[in-house]
């Protein structure tokens, strides 16, 4: 699933059963998510918390 292949006014609102089976297990395990919906980063890096979503111009949230 890729970003641009979602309609207008979808909501991700994912069971906490689908998080920990098709999105944390892969992130845990080194394999990529399971859309590239998602865009990750460290947290715990030099960043500061407000230049988190600066990373990625080409989208806004």
């Amino acid at each position: 699933m890729s970003l641009q292949s979602l309609r207008p006014g979808f909501r991700f609102k994912p069971t906490r059963e689908v998080i920990l089976q098709y999105y944390l297990r892969a992130a845990i395990i080194g394999g990529k998510l399971a859309s590239d919906i998602f865009t990750e980063a460290d947290i715990y890096k030099d960043k500061e918390p407000w230049k988190l979503f600066n990373l990625n111009h080409t989208h806004s949230y």
